[in-house]
């Protein structure tokens, strides 16, 4: 199970702020993020989630998102570990395997 955690930071706004004064000071994306959520959300937020609602997820993603998804798998380490645990995962049925064949598949073609 996924989950994803937002917290309010007053440490972190106060630097926001400082650092808009100053245009020697560039913000990253990151820090942009998490400065506009702070905004938005000015308290804890907990969101758990399961992998059937994660698939769901990315089944609503556009191409451009869901190879943007890919991309990113390919940067954890180690991959072959980790596709290889749920390969040998009791839980991974047959359609599952045979969905994962699939993208694979498809992959080899391009």
């Amino acid at each position: 199970m996924a989950v994803l955690r937002h917290h309010h930071s007053d440490n972190y706004l106060g630097f926001y702020s400082e650092a808009m004064t100053e245009p020697e000071h560039e913000l990253t994306e990151a820090q942009t993020m998490k400065a506009t959520l702070d905004k938005i959300i000015p308290h804890a937020v907990a969101i758990e989630l399961g992998g059937s609602e994660i698939a769901d997820l990315f089944w609503n993603l556009c191409e451009r998102e869901q190879a943007e998804f890919f991309n990113q798998l390919a940067t954890f380490k180690p991959l072959p570990f980790q596709l290889q645990s749920v390969t040998d995962s009791d839980e991974l049925t047959d359609a599952g395997r045979c969905a994962m064949g699939r993208i694979g598949e498809y992959a080899e073609r391009s």
